[in-house]
């Protein structure tokens, strides 16, 4: 299971670096530090929210420390993460190169081609900014 952690991560940690790579043009290193770095930060946070010291058991507006990163990271950074993903396919990448890569692996129809330009360019980003401003209302109103 380690191994199979493991080899996600660095799955991970190359898209969101070629990510940085061809939209913001960081290089390579920079970037790597750059996505470790800020992963080590909001992993010491949820450490110590766990740790009994005084400065890290605050609360703010009825919430504490650990309730605010999974806010920031389940119900912010993710739908963010995702719209981007859908709007670096459709403005960098291309998403013609995204069936290109899909079709290396499997057969897909004409149809499912169509559905996927329909998905990435439209359904998508609609959803995930309708889930992102409702997780947003929540957390305002609640």
């Amino acid at each position: 299971l380690f191994l199979a952690a493991l080899t996600s991560a660095v799955a991970i940690l190359e898209v969101c670096l070629q990510f940085l790579q061809e939209a913001f043009k960081i290089p390579k290193k920079k970037g790597v530090f750059f996505i470790l770095g800020s992963n080590f930060i909001l992993i010491l946070a949820m450490i110590l929210a766990h740790a009994d010291y005084p400065i890290f058991n605050f609360t703010f507006a009825k919430k504490g420390l650990m309730d605010w990163l999974v806010i920031l990271s389940v119900e912010t950074v993710e739908p963010l993460s995702i719209l981007f993903f859908c709007f670096y396919v459709h403005k960098y990448w291309g998403i013609e190169r995204l069936i290109k890569e899909i079709e290396q692996s499997s057969k897909m129809s004409p149809s499912m081609k169509d559905y996927i330009r329909i998905v990435i360019t439209y359904i998508a980003p609609f959803l995930i900014g309708v889930g992102l401003l409702m997780s947003l209302w929540i957390l305002i109103y609640s």
